[in-house]
Parts: C-alpha cells; sequence; structure tokens
C-alpha cells in the first residue's frame, strides 16, 4: 500500500475511532446483551419464505400440508423473534439504570413481563 493510501485508511480509522466515542447505544460493543445476528437472519429469511412462498423453498421442513408448513414456520418465527426483541428490551432497561447509577440487574418478574411484551411486539409483525 502507497504512503498516500496508508494516510487514507489512518485518517478514516480517526474518524471511525472519533464517531465511536460518542457514546450512542449503537457503538457499544456489548456482545452478549444484543441480538444475535446469525438468529436475525434467519428470521429475515423466513419471513421471505412467508412472503415469497414461490420464490424461496424450505429446505428444513419437509411437510406436504401447507397449512401444517406454513403453521410451523409462522411459530418458529414467532418465537426466534420474540427472543431477540427480549434481548433487545432488557438491554434497554439495564442500560437506563445503569446510566442512571442504580442497580441494572433486572428481577424475574422484570424479566418475565419483558418476555411477554417481546411476544405482544412479535405478535405484531
Amino acid at each position: 500500500m502507497g504512503e498516500l493510501e496508508n494516510e487514507e485508511v489512518n485518517q478514516l480509522v480517526a474518524k471511525l475511532l472519533s464517531d465511536y466515542g460518542k457514546g450512542r447505544d449503537i457503538d457499544k460493543m456489548a456482545v452478549f446483551n444484543q441480538p444475535d445476528r446469525d438468529k436475525v437472519v434467519l428470521i429475515t429469511n423466513k419471513l421471505l419464505r412467508l412472503v415469497f412462498p414461490g420464490y424461496y423453498r424450505d429446505q428444513v421442513y419437509k411437510s406436504y400440508n401447507l397449512r401444517g408448513n406454513l403453521t410451523v414456520l409462522i411459530e418458529d418465527v414467532l418465537y426466534n423473534l420474540s427472543g431477540q426483541i427480549e434481548i433487545v428490551l432488557c438491554y434497554d432497561e439495564i442500560t437506563k439504570r445503569a446510566d442512571a447509577g442504580e442497580e441494572a440487574s433486572l428481577s424475574p418478574e422484570e424479566s418475565a413481563k419483558f418476555k411477554e411484551q417481546a411476544y405482544c411486539l412479535a405478535l405484531t409483525f
């Protein structure tokens, strides 16, 4: 890499690091408290199969009953989507508490409430 390209790369890295330092939620590297990328891709692919059934073939569920196939697919999307939404809801609450200097852990009752909210939100897709 030439000197000009090296300088451009260094400037880009400096700009990105400066931008990351602004403290936005999207820039936090809390890997375990964020939705799983692979699961989000899986959910998206299943939604595409629901919307475009003739284009996306069903590789996982070997069923000749369309009603049963759709039921299993929708239930699978709801289950996985609600799980990812629950992660986001819990992360949001824990982050708010931590920013306010409060105890950041959730009680079992609060976790159950977020699980229920996540399922309700998943149903609205």
